[in-house]
Protein backbone atom coordinates (compact mmCIF):
# COMPACT_ATOMS: atom_id res chain seq x y z
CA UNK A 1 0.00 0.00 0.00
CA UNK A 2 1.14 3.63 -0.61
CA UNK A 3 2.13 6.19 1.93
CA UNK A 4 -1.15 8.12 0.47
CA UNK A 5 -3.57 5.05 0.78
CA UNK A 6 -2.05 4.21 3.91
CA UNK A 7 -2.74 7.72 5.84
CA UNK A 8 -6.33 7.94 4.30
CA UNK A 9 -7.02 4.25 6.30
CA UNK A 10 -5.62 5.58 9.15
CA UNK A 11 -7.87 8.98 9.20
CA UNK A 12 -11.09 7.08 8.17
CA UNK A 13 -10.29 4.74 11.06
CA UNK A 14 -9.83 7.63 13.54
CA UNK A 15 -13.22 9.20 12.81
CA UNK A 16 -14.54 6.21 13.21
CA UNK A 17 -13.70 5.35 16.59
CA UNK A 18 -14.64 9.12 17.37
CA UNK A 19 -18.15 8.30 16.61
CA UNK A 20 -18.19 10.97 14.08
CA UNK A 21 -20.02 8.67 11.06
CA UNK A 22 -22.30 6.01 12.17
CA UNK A 23 -23.77 3.24 10.02
CA UNK A 24 -27.30 4.69 10.40
CA UNK A 25 -26.58 7.97 8.63
CA UNK A 26 -27.66 8.89 4.91
CA UNK A 27 -30.89 7.57 3.03
CA UNK A 28 -31.33 4.55 5.56
CA UNK A 29 -31.72 6.40 8.68
CA UNK A 30 -34.47 5.60 11.32
CA UNK A 31 -37.72 7.91 11.08
CA UNK A 32 -39.07 9.57 13.67
CA UNK A 33 -41.77 7.93 15.62
CA UNK A 34 -45.45 8.86 14.47
CA UNK A 35 -47.44 11.04 16.87
CA UNK A 36 -49.56 9.67 19.95
CA UNK A 37 -53.34 10.00 18.86
CA UNK A 38 -55.67 11.75 21.45
CA UNK A 39 -57.34 9.17 24.37
CA UNK A 40 -60.83 9.61 23.57
CA UNK A 41 -62.82 7.64 25.96
CA UNK A 42 -65.79 4.75 24.53
CA UNK A 43 -69.23 6.36 24.06
CA UNK A 44 -72.39 5.71 25.83
CA UNK A 45 -75.01 5.70 23.92
CA UNK A 46 -78.27 2.88 25.40
CA UNK A 47 -80.18 0.98 23.05
CA UNK A 48 -83.22 2.31 23.86
CA UNK A 49 -85.02 4.52 23.81
CA UNK A 50 -83.95 6.31 20.13
CA UNK A 51 -82.11 9.63 20.59
CA UNK A 52 -84.75 12.31 20.17
CA UNK A 53 -83.87 16.56 19.08
CA UNK A 54 -82.91 17.09 22.52
CA UNK A 55 -80.93 13.62 23.72
CA UNK A 56 -77.29 14.09 23.80
CA UNK A 57 -74.02 11.81 22.76
CA UNK A 58 -71.16 12.84 24.82
CA UNK A 59 -67.67 12.39 23.77
CA UNK A 60 -64.29 13.33 26.38
CA UNK A 61 -61.53 13.29 24.76
CA UNK A 62 -57.57 14.07 26.28
CA UNK A 63 -53.86 14.33 24.89
CA UNK A 64 -50.84 15.17 26.16
CA UNK A 65 -49.68 18.16 24.40
CA UNK A 66 -53.36 19.11 23.30
CA UNK A 67 -56.49 19.14 22.31
CA UNK A 68 -58.36 21.08 18.96
CA UNK A 69 -61.26 19.28 18.28
CA UNK A 70 -63.60 16.32 18.39
CA UNK A 71 -65.74 16.04 15.55
CA UNK A 72 -69.42 14.06 14.70
CA UNK A 73 -70.33 12.70 11.66
CA UNK A 74 -74.15 10.92 11.40
CA UNK A 75 -76.68 12.60 9.10
CA UNK A 76 -74.94 15.99 9.88
CA UNK A 77 -71.23 16.87 10.82
CA UNK A 78 -71.10 18.43 13.81
CA UNK A 79 -67.95 20.04 15.54
CA UNK A 80 -66.86 21.32 19.08
CA UNK A 81 -63.16 23.10 19.43
CA UNK A 82 -61.16 23.69 22.03
CA UNK A 83 -57.72 24.10 23.84
CA UNK A 84 -55.87 22.75 26.88
CA UNK A 85 -55.17 18.87 27.61
CA UNK A 86 -58.38 17.85 27.79
CA UNK A 87 -61.98 18.73 25.77
CA UNK A 88 -65.65 17.61 26.53
CA UNK A 89 -68.52 17.69 23.76
CA UNK A 90 -72.12 16.60 23.57
CA UNK A 91 -74.33 16.00 20.08
CA UNK A 92 -77.92 16.80 20.41
CA UNK A 93 -80.03 14.57 17.99
CA UNK A 94 -81.01 17.68 16.32
CA UNK A 95 -77.32 18.34 15.69
CA UNK A 96 -76.86 14.92 14.48
CA UNK A 97 -79.56 14.89 11.92
CA UNK A 98 -82.12 11.94 11.57
CA UNK A 99 -81.48 8.66 10.28
CA UNK A 100 -80.47 4.95 11.12
CA UNK A 101 -76.56 4.17 10.76
CA UNK A 102 -73.03 4.33 11.86
CA UNK A 103 -71.86 7.52 14.12
CA UNK A 104 -68.26 8.60 13.94
CA UNK A 105 -67.08 10.78 16.88
CA UNK A 106 -63.17 11.39 16.02
CA UNK A 107 -60.81 13.53 17.84
CA UNK A 108 -57.77 15.22 17.03
CA UNK A 109 -54.53 16.70 18.85
CA UNK A 110 -52.79 19.99 17.95
CA UNK A 111 -50.62 17.93 15.86
CA UNK A 112 -53.35 16.57 14.27
CA UNK A 113 -52.91 13.18 15.65
CA UNK A 114 -56.38 11.44 15.77
CA UNK A 115 -57.96 8.95 17.63
CA UNK A 116 -62.00 7.38 16.12
CA UNK A 117 -64.88 5.68 18.05
CA UNK A 118 -67.87 4.36 16.49
CA UNK A 119 -71.40 3.55 16.95
CA UNK A 120 -73.25 0.94 14.58
CA UNK A 121 -77.18 0.87 14.24
CA UNK A 122 -77.67 4.57 16.11
CA UNK A 123 -81.23 5.77 15.18
CA UNK A 124 -81.84 9.58 15.74
CA UNK A 125 -85.62 10.30 15.33
CA UNK A 126 -86.75 13.97 14.81
CA UNK A 127 -90.16 13.73 13.30
CA UNK A 128 -93.23 13.73 15.15
CA UNK A 129 -95.96 10.86 14.63
CA UNK A 130 -99.53 11.45 12.63
CA UNK A 131 -102.77 10.97 14.10
CA UNK A 132 -105.82 9.52 11.99
CA UNK A 133 -109.28 9.41 13.49
CA UNK A 134 -111.48 6.18 12.97
CA UNK A 135 -114.43 6.37 15.38
CA UNK A 136 -115.12 9.10 17.26
CA UNK A 137 -118.60 8.25 18.33
CA UNK A 138 -118.76 5.51 20.89
CA UNK A 139 -121.85 3.68 23.49
CA UNK A 140 -120.23 3.28 27.53
CA UNK A 141 -122.92 0.47 27.05
CA UNK A 142 -121.19 -1.29 24.10
CA UNK A 143 -118.44 -3.75 24.16
CA UNK A 144 -115.97 -4.12 21.29
CA UNK A 145 -115.95 -2.27 18.79
CA UNK A 146 -119.28 -0.04 19.42
CA UNK A 147 -117.61 0.31 22.92
CA UNK A 148 -114.80 1.89 21.90
CA UNK A 149 -112.94 5.00 20.77
CA UNK A 150 -110.43 4.23 17.83
CA UNK A 151 -107.51 6.45 16.39
CA UNK A 152 -104.75 5.48 14.37
CA UNK A 153 -101.67 6.29 14.83
CA UNK A 154 -97.73 6.20 12.96
CA UNK A 155 -94.06 7.53 12.95
CA UNK A 156 -91.78 7.07 10.51
CA UNK A 157 -89.41 4.94 13.07
CA UNK A 158 -91.10 3.85 16.63
CA UNK A 159 -94.37 4.92 18.06
CA UNK A 160 -94.42 5.23 22.07
CA UNK A 161 -97.71 6.36 23.44
CA UNK A 162 -101.16 7.68 22.65
CA UNK A 163 -103.14 9.93 25.42
CA UNK A 164 -106.88 11.12 25.06
CA UNK A 165 -108.09 13.81 26.86
CA UNK A 166 -111.96 14.43 27.75
CA UNK A 167 -114.14 16.31 29.84
CA UNK A 168 -111.53 16.04 32.69
CA UNK A 169 -110.44 12.34 31.96
CA UNK A 170 -107.67 11.45 30.60
CA UNK A 171 -106.52 8.16 29.41
CA UNK A 172 -102.99 6.66 28.21
CA UNK A 173 -101.90 3.42 26.29
CA UNK A 174 -98.34 2.76 25.70
CA UNK A 175 -97.12 1.14 22.97
CA UNK A 176 -94.66 -1.88 23.06
CA UNK A 177 -90.88 -0.70 24.34
CA UNK A 178 -89.49 -2.35 21.60
CA UNK A 179 -87.92 -2.05 17.69
CA UNK A 180 -90.93 -3.03 15.09
CA UNK A 181 -89.74 -5.64 12.47
CA UNK A 182 -90.39 -2.70 9.68
CA UNK A 183 -87.84 -0.78 11.32
CA UNK A 184 -86.24 1.68 8.63
CA UNK A 185 -88.14 -0.01 5.82
CA UNK A 186 -92.09 0.88 6.57
CA UNK A 187 -93.68 3.14 9.13
CA UNK A 188 -94.86 1.91 13.04
CA UNK A 189 -98.59 1.83 12.14
CA UNK A 190 -101.16 1.14 15.19
CA UNK A 191 -104.63 1.08 15.89
CA UNK A 192 -105.41 2.32 19.58
CA UNK A 193 -108.73 2.24 21.26
CA UNK A 194 -109.84 3.53 24.43
CA UNK A 195 -112.91 2.21 26.24
CA UNK A 196 -116.06 4.56 26.39
CA UNK A 197 -117.19 3.52 29.45
CA UNK A 198 -114.35 5.02 31.03
CA UNK A 199 -114.72 8.66 29.47
CA UNK A 200 -117.88 11.16 30.72
CA UNK A 201 -120.83 10.79 29.13
CA UNK A 202 -121.52 13.78 26.73
CA UNK A 203 -120.29 15.79 23.01
CA UNK A 204 -117.17 17.93 23.01
CA UNK A 205 -113.74 18.24 21.97
CA UNK A 206 -110.78 15.99 22.55
CA UNK A 207 -107.22 16.22 22.90
CA UNK A 208 -105.16 13.39 21.28
CA UNK A 209 -101.21 13.27 22.23
CA UNK A 210 -99.48 10.42 20.35
CA UNK A 211 -95.93 10.64 21.01
CA UNK A 212 -93.02 8.58 19.16
CA UNK A 213 -90.44 6.36 21.20
CA UNK A 214 -87.61 9.31 20.94
CA UNK A 215 -90.12 12.01 22.46
CA UNK A 216 -91.50 13.49 19.73
CA UNK A 217 -95.20 14.47 19.95
CA UNK A 218 -98.27 15.41 18.17
CA UNK A 219 -101.37 16.86 19.74
CA UNK A 220 -104.62 17.28 17.48
CA UNK A 221 -108.27 18.49 18.89
CA UNK A 222 -111.17 15.71 17.33
CA UNK A 223 -114.79 16.03 17.95
CA UNK A 224 -116.09 13.23 20.45
CA UNK A 225 -119.12 11.87 21.26
CA UNK A 226 -119.98 9.31 24.18
CA UNK A 227 -123.41 8.48 23.42
CA UNK A 228 -125.15 5.95 26.55
CA UNK A 229 -128.49 7.26 25.16
CA UNK A 230 -130.62 4.84 23.07
CA UNK A 231 -132.95 5.82 20.23
CA UNK A 232 -136.90 5.16 20.56
CA UNK A 233 -138.60 3.34 17.61
CA UNK A 234 -142.50 2.97 17.29
CA UNK A 235 -144.22 0.92 14.58
CA UNK A 236 -147.24 3.68 13.33
CA UNK A 237 -149.08 1.19 10.75
CA UNK A 238 -150.29 -1.73 10.71
CA UNK A 239 -152.16 -0.89 13.74
CA UNK A 240 -152.13 -4.18 16.76
CA UNK A 241 -154.47 -7.07 15.59
CA UNK A 242 -155.02 -5.36 12.02
CA UNK A 243 -156.01 -7.65 9.14
CA UNK A 244 -153.91 -7.65 6.11
CA UNK A 245 -154.58 -8.96 2.55
CA UNK A 246 -154.02 -8.35 -0.68
CA UNK A 247 -150.43 -8.52 -2.15
CA UNK A 248 -148.81 -6.54 -0.16
CA UNK A 249 -149.65 -3.98 2.75
CA UNK A 250 -147.47 -1.13 4.18
CA UNK A 251 -145.26 -0.66 7.32
CA UNK A 252 -144.22 3.05 8.74
CA UNK A 253 -142.20 3.52 11.23
CA UNK A 254 -140.43 6.38 13.57
CA UNK A 255 -137.59 6.35 15.60
CA UNK A 256 -135.69 9.12 17.53
CA UNK A 257 -132.65 10.10 19.35
CA UNK A 258 -132.92 13.13 21.62
CA UNK A 259 -129.26 13.25 22.37
CA UNK A 260 -127.98 12.39 18.89
CA UNK A 261 -127.78 14.79 15.74
CA UNK A 262 -127.88 11.49 13.45
CA UNK A 263 -130.95 10.00 13.02
CA UNK A 264 -131.18 6.42 14.04
CA UNK A 265 -131.50 3.30 11.65
CA UNK A 266 -134.49 0.85 11.74
CA UNK A 267 -134.47 -2.83 11.40
CA UNK A 268 -136.93 -4.38 10.61
CA UNK A 269 -138.03 -8.00 11.04
CA UNK A 270 -141.69 -9.40 9.57
CA UNK A 271 -142.60 -12.87 11.15
CA UNK A 272 -139.12 -13.48 12.27
CA UNK A 273 -136.76 -12.92 9.23
CA UNK A 274 -134.79 -9.57 8.74
CA UNK A 275 -136.40 -7.69 5.96
CA UNK A 276 -135.02 -4.31 5.57
CA UNK A 277 -132.91 -1.91 7.25
CA UNK A 278 -134.54 1.83 6.83
CA UNK A 279 -133.43 4.77 7.63
CA UNK A 280 -134.88 7.11 10.61
CA UNK A 281 -136.89 9.16 11.37
CA UNK A 282 -139.21 8.18 9.57
CA UNK A 283 -140.22 4.97 6.67
CA UNK A 284 -141.73 2.98 5.49
CA UNK A 285 -141.85 0.33 3.47
CA UNK A 286 -144.08 -2.18 1.39
CA UNK A 287 -144.33 -5.79 2.34
CA UNK A 288 -145.13 -8.59 -0.17
CA UNK A 289 -148.02 -10.66 1.86
CA UNK A 290 -147.23 -13.59 -0.65
CA UNK A 291 -144.16 -14.19 1.39
CA UNK A 292 -145.78 -14.86 4.29
CA UNK A 293 -148.11 -17.99 5.55
CA UNK A 294 -151.94 -16.94 6.87
CA UNK A 295 -152.42 -15.98 10.01
CA UNK A 296 -151.15 -13.87 12.98
CA UNK A 297 -147.42 -12.56 12.26
CA UNK A 298 -145.36 -10.65 14.28
CA UNK A 299 -143.79 -7.31 12.90
CA UNK A 300 -141.02 -5.97 14.93
CA UNK A 301 -138.81 -2.82 14.81
CA UNK A 302 -135.47 -2.02 16.55
CA UNK A 303 -133.91 1.29 16.04
CA UNK A 304 -129.79 1.68 16.36
CA UNK A 305 -127.81 5.20 16.70
CA UNK A 306 -124.21 5.08 14.83
CA UNK A 307 -122.92 4.80 18.77
CA UNK A 308 -124.19 1.20 19.21
CA UNK A 309 -127.24 1.77 21.13
CA UNK A 310 -130.37 -0.22 20.33
CA UNK A 311 -133.79 0.40 21.33
CA UNK A 312 -136.26 -1.76 22.73
CA UNK A 313 -138.03 -3.17 20.52
CA UNK A 314 -142.01 -2.29 19.10
CA UNK A 315 -143.85 -5.18 18.16
CA UNK A 316 -147.29 -5.79 16.74
CA UNK A 317 -149.60 -9.00 15.21
CA UNK A 318 -151.13 -8.25 12.59
CA UNK A 319 -153.42 -11.31 10.79
CA UNK A 320 -152.71 -12.31 7.40
CA UNK A 321 -155.21 -13.56 4.93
Amino acid sequence: MSRARLGAALALGGLLAAGCFSADDGPSAERPAPPVPPRLEPLTVPDWPPLGPRARVDARCSDDVGVRRIAAHFGYSAVVVGQGTELAASFTGAELGEGQGLLRVVCCDVSEACAERRITGLLVDLTPPEIEAERLVASPLGDGFEGDVAVWVRDAWVLGSVELSFAGTTLRHELPKVYPSTLGTDWDVSRVTFPAKELPRGSGKAVVTARDAAGNATTRELDLRIDGAPPVVAIVSPAPDAVVSGSSFVVKLTASDADNPTPPRINLWIGGARVAELEGPRAEIAVDTATLSPGPTEVRAVARDDAGNESVAARVVVNVE
